[in-house]
């Protein structure tokens, strides 16, 4: 009753429901803030001699009461009913912004009550009447909460019903402020799909307005509201009008005028592109109009200026996209036309009409496509100059490459990057592929090559710490012709680090120095510490860095190379070292040997802030380590641009990865994270603190259960043949396996808790993670994940999150391993374990499923990059023999398991379709689907034994 009384500002039944007294913390909730509301709304409508300090103090009591209730509630709340518990805490939210609305208002110290000034009178009245300075703060903070997007909105509704009649009890009909809020309450509702609670939002603005029959900036919040709710052509008829009265009206100079009318004319096109209401030339003449107003008014950095011409360029994108579709139809009208030369009557004219006609035909499609085309590259360009730091707008990145690689035969494409990519555009967007651009290089002379040399230039200026090690990785490689001779593609390196080199004094000193270091990691990398074919030796031993790494030492004020491995830092000028900036000081004199198949060397960099970074250096190709973290990359991009995500803090841990040259690359050192198979025990050494000795004394140990598989593998296995029932006596001794084992992971996170909230938070966050790295994984056809090659972060803020190392083995190369990997990730008993009673069901499948939608959603961003790494000349997409006698311990011929790059493209794309054995399912089939094969005792009975199945 009470809650139902402040909603409808029904304030005459305050007598009526008697909620006054002493005994205030016995009342409910609602009727401490509806007795609150009750003693402001008579404030603000009673005469002079009502006291301001005898207002807030009752204010304060009640929502002291409140809050009080609250607690109480909060204090017998299940920890594990995430969505009660959000609804107190949003509670707790409506008790602090009623504070702070009453104390902006009168001018009163939120928590001393003798600091506010007892005198009542006309003075003290005027600050009523007209809010305080600090009220302003006070309602951005509310339109810019960011909670109310990422939280359920049936949550957070409160919030906003509250603050919306706090602005009524002290705000005029018309004010803005309040119309404003109704208006963002309003759209609120829609972007949460919750329609019911939009309409009533949309009834009170319509209310507040003095005159509801005249157009307005609140029409475009109506109209969208019809759209949503299926009245499509009342919706575009009202949004109509509105470009219509507004490019009538006097205004024409105001930017408010300019804003609204450039607003109208964008939903105006898109809403015709959906319904095909208008022709294409009739939806770009809008949206160029658009652009226009924006041009005219709009900050170039501004998120208004740069969505126009995102617009803009993914309509002309569409148009581009389906000229391309019908350039079969395109090539079978270019036959006719060449039969009908070949075959030309001059005796009858008809056939002369024919064909002119044809051919204009096939003109008009050839250069409206390449308009296009041009137009798509020039305001993709635009969002990259000024919307870098907006993540909304970062997909344009990877379209810009797919459109341009595509038409770089195209001499229009090619000037107009070259236009846009010159030393005083910002291309610090274009960070995010430098790996692929620079893969691009080669000696020939054409206009390609002349703009990519111009965007390179760029580039180098802007981010020269990241470029300069590009470059020296291809120089690295000393490719040669069947001459003898470097290939071109070195060669164009080299030009360019030249012309870098020789800019100035500064450009010289950090590519200099930046050579220097990357020489002594070369050093210290095939530096070989103990004989290859002699006993590894144990695991952390330490040996003397080499002489060269030694040596290089720089002063705090002197050294200009950032550390290599050191998260890139964007928005700053490198040239004027800010302090946010790791730069390289000297080395430990030792380094360690942390155990590996290709004995990996750990170092610790020391910075000039005395910071201490641990690297891997490593011999072997890490370019498909560097372009597997790229995609996972734009995918927690993806995460953070989506609601639902944001809401279930869905993230990937990725790691930094740098090439030094083909066969040589430096890794960040994940501290405070241990991989899962030393927790279970995946080795003989481990295995006596591990979970599994402590929580399955009895069970077998991971030599017993790993030796009893190869024993039926060797006896039923000779070479490549199997013979006769071969795999079901494989699932019979998994399943004798299961029996004598049993899954412990749970209790991880009960010894690592120190109180209950604890475990739930680390647990949450091990499933949440565990369901985004394997959607994410199994995209890419991620491979060989046995227990070392999965981390959990044991501190910080992620405690709790699992991260996924060694991306060696990607795009479906598990299944040229000897015993090819039939599962789409690892989804073991113990991991399942770990996710608690609910198992795969819950959390797991909802957080997967999540992360499924929002690829799925932005299946051509992901198509886009994976096009452009797929068709990276730097990397070959093959694992050779030595890469699978690694993986496996096996034999494989002296050959190399060579991936299509069409093959792959098309795997992943049937992938990110739902695509599954030549059956279209949705997001929940495609999860479930992917959950059974993982968890198939058919599926990991045939997995190599040396991957632990049973872990």
């Amino acid at each position: 009753v009470h809650e139902s009384a402040w909603r409808s500002e029904a304030w005459c039944m305050h007598d009526m429901m008697n909620t006054d007294g002493a005994q205030h913390q016995r009342q409910t909730f609602h009727a401490n803030v509806f007795n609150c509301l009750s003693a402001l709304q008579r404030f603000a409508l009673s005469s002079s001699e009502v006291c301001p300090k005898a207002t807030m103090n009752h204010v304060r009591a009640k929502i002291d009461a409140a809050t009080l209730c609250t607690m109480q509630d909060l204090s017998v709340q299940d920890l594990q009913g995430t969505k009660s518990t959000q609804a107190l805490l949003v509670k707790l939210q409506c008790c602090e912004d009623v504070i702070d609305f009453t104390c902006a208002v009168l001018q009163a110290d939120p928590v001393s009550p003798t600091s506010q000034n007892s005198q009542p009178g006309k003075g003290s009245r005027s600050a009523f009447r007209n809010p305080a300075k600090p009220l302003p703060p006070l309602l951005k903070m509310w339109r810019d909460r960011p909670e109310l997007v990422g939280y359920d909105f049936e949550a957070c509704e409160p919030a906003m019903a509250l603050q919306s009649v706090l602005l009524s009890i002290f705000k005029k009909k018309e004010d803005s402020d309040l119309i404003g809020h109704l208006s963002l309450a309003t759209k609120y509702a829609m972007r949460q799909g919750n329609l019911h609670y939009a309409r009533i939002s949309m009834h009170k603005l319509q209310l507040r307005i003095p005159d509801a029959s005249r157009p307005g900036k609140w029409w475009t919040t109506l109209a969208k509201l019809m759209w949503q709710d299926g009245q499509r052509d009342k919706a575009a008829g009202l949004l109509r009008l509105l470009v219509q009265h507004l490019k009538n009206s006097s205004g024409r100079n105001d930017k408010t005028h300019h804003h609204l009318l450039s607003k109208a004319l964008a939903m105006n096109a898109e809403w015709a592109s959906i319904s095909r209401t208008e022709g294409s030339r009739e939806i770009q003449r809008m949206l160029k109009e658009s652009v226009a107003l924006q041009d005219k008014v709009a900050k170039p950095d501004t998120s208004r200026y740069v969505k126009s011409h995102y617009k803009l360029a993914t309509f002309l994108d569409g148009m581009y996209t389906y000229e391309q579709e019908q350039d079969k139809e395109n090539k079978e009208t270019k036959e006719l036309v060449e039969e009908m030369e070949v075959n030309k009557d001059p005796q009858k004219k008809v056939y002369d009409k024919y064909h002119q006609n044809l051919t204009k035909d096939i003109e008009e499609r050839d250069n409206r496509r390449l308009e296009f085309l041009s137009g798509a590259l020039e305001h993709y360009m635009t969002c990259v100059h000024h919307g870098s730091r907006i993540q909304k707008f970062q997909g344009a990145v990877f379209r810009i490459l797919q459109i341009w690689f595509e038409n770089s035969d195209k001499q229009q494409a090619n000037e107009l990057m070259i236009e846009n990519c010159g030393e005083q555009k910002c291309l610090e967007g274009l960070a995010l592929v430098t790996h692929q651009i620079v893969s691009r290089l080669d000696g020939k002379e054409n206009k390609f090559q002349e703009a990519l040399h111009t965007l390179l230039q760029t580039l180098l200026t802007q981010r020269p710490h990241d470029m300069l090690v590009h470059l020296f990785s291809i120089k690295n490689e000393k490719i040669t012709d069947a001459d003898g001779m470097l290939c071109g593609k070195v060669k164009a390196a080299t030009r360019l680090l030249h012309s870098f080199r020789n800019r100035n004094e500064e450009q010289r000193k950090l590519h200099d120095e930046s050579l220097k270091l990357v020489a002594a990691y070369l050093q210290q990398a095939k530096e070989k510490a103990v004989d290859r074919k002699a006993e590894k030796p144990p695991h952390n031993t330490e040996y003397d860095i080499h002489p060269e790494l030694r040596r290089l030492k720089w002063n705090k004020d002197e050294s200009v190379v950032r550390v290599f491995t050191a998260d890139d830092i964007s928005g700053e000028d490198p040239w004027e070292r800010p302090a946010s900036m790791p730069l390289v000081q000297k080395f430990q004199s030792k380094w360690v040997y942390p155990g590996g198949v290709t004995f990996p060397k750990k170092l610790v960099c020391i910075s000039t802030d005395d910071a201490k970074h641990t690297q891997v250096l490593k011999n072997e190709d890490p370019r498909t380590d560097v372009v597997t973290s790229q995609v996972f990359n734009v995918i927690r991009v993806l995460f953070k641009g989506d609601a639902e995500c944001r809401s279930r803090c869905l993230d990937i841990g990725t790691y930094k990865v740098v090439s030094l040259a083909p066969d040589v690359g430096l890794l960040h050192w994940v501290d405070g994270a241990v991989p899962i198979g030393a927790l279970l025990g995946n080795c003989t050494k481990s295995w006596v603190e591990s979970l599994h000795a402590r929580h399955d004394r009895h069970g077998w140990d991971f030599q017993k259960c790993r030796l009893h598989m190869r024993a039926i593998d060797l006896k039923l296995r000779d070479g490549k043949s199997c013979k006769p029932g071969y795999h079901e006596k494989l699932r019979e001794g998994l399943c004798q396996v299961f029996k004598h084992t049993k899954p412990v992971f749970r209790h991880y996170f009960v010894e690592i808790s120190n109180s209950s909230q604890q475990w739930f938070q680390t647990r949450l966050a091990f499933t949440r993670s565990v369901a985004s790295s394997s959607m994410a994984g199994y995209i890419v056809g991620l491979g060989d994940r046995h227990t070392s090659n999965i981390l959990i972060r044991q501190d910080g803020e992620r405690r709790g999150e699992v991260m996924h190392i060694d991306l060696g083995v990607v795009f479906e190369q598990g299944k040229f391993l000897p015993m090819p990997e039939l599962i789409p990730f690892r989804l073991t008993r113990d991991i399942v374990d770990g996710f608690g009673v609910t198992g795969t069901d819950g959390v797991m499948t909802k957080c997967s499923e999540e992360t499924l939608r929002v690829m799925r959603k932005n299946k051509h961003a992901l198509l886009a990059i994976v096009d452009v790494l797929l068709h990276d000349p730097l990397q070959s997409w093959q694992m050779s023999s030595k890469k699978a006698e690694q993986t496996q311990m096996g034999s494989m011929d002296n050959k190399t398991c060579t991936v299509d790059a069409r093959m792959v493209r098309r795997v992943v794309k049937e992938k990110l379709e739902g695509l599954d054995r030549g059956e279209q399912l949705g997001v929940e089939g495609q999860v479930k689907q992917l959950i059974q094969d993982a968890t198939s005792i058919d599926n990991l009975s045939r997995l190599f034994c040396g991957w632990a199945a049973w872990l």
